[in-house]
């Protein structure tokens, strides 16, 4: 099965309250195997309008495991904490199979696909720039699904590389600026860059 992963915004209006909600929430995270990917690090949109907040990605081994995080009682109860001092859209996704998330910094683009055609051919070009800057598909397209919120985006894509300079040195290269051209020809997308958790 592949890796499924829980990608939040939160808008947090208390910082001070805010503690309560990591302390509570953390345990449950590790009592279902998931693992911090990034957790409100530096963030920067390269593309459209987004505006995120403090945007939070947990992996987990499977949508079961990620299920059963979201149908825990204590999971429950901390998310109450977090309904308090935020406002939050978060959505459950299934990651490539085959993936693993090692961990980095990642670049999420949600895509609007407008004309299939076009699109195809970005998508058959794409991964060989992808992978001569050594970043890695966890995401692409996969099922998903809104669990707060009313965030629907279209189709997600979440590419990880090592560090924030290499998702840099790809979404700036020679190689990647005519497919950039063509993905805009083709949807309305919007990208936005993460920074991992140390």
């Amino acid at each position: 099965m592949p890796a499924a992963y829980f990608l939040a915004n939160a808008d947090v209006h208390d910082l001070d309250a805010y503690p309560d909600y990591v302390a509570a929430v953390s345990p449950t995270v590790a009592r279902h195997g998931g693992r911090y990917l990034a957790r409100g690090g530096a963030t920067r949109v390269v593309e459209g309008d987004w505006t995120p907040h403090r945007v939070v990605l947990i992996a987990f081994d499977d949508g079961t495991a990620l299920d059963a995080w979201l149908g825990d009682p204590e999971t429950n109860a901390a998310f109450a904490i977090r309904h308090r001092i935020a406002t939050t859209e978060a959505v459950a996704i299934e990651g490539l199979d085959g993936a693993t998330a090692k961990g980095g910094a990642y670049l999420l683009a949600h895509i609007d696909v407008q004309d299939s055609a076009t699109f195809e051919a970005y998508r058959e070009k794409v991964p060989a720039v992808i992978a001569q800057y050594d970043g890695q598909y966890i995401v692409r397209g996969g099922a998903h699904r809104t669990v707060e919120g009313a965030w629907q985006p279209k189709r997600l894509v979440l590419l990880e590389f090592a560090d924030m300079a290499a998702v840099e040195r790809f979404y700036t290269s020679p190689e990647y600026a005519p497919l950039i051209a063509m993905r805009a020809a083709a949807t309305a997308s919007e990208v936005t860059i993460l920074a991992g958790v140390d």
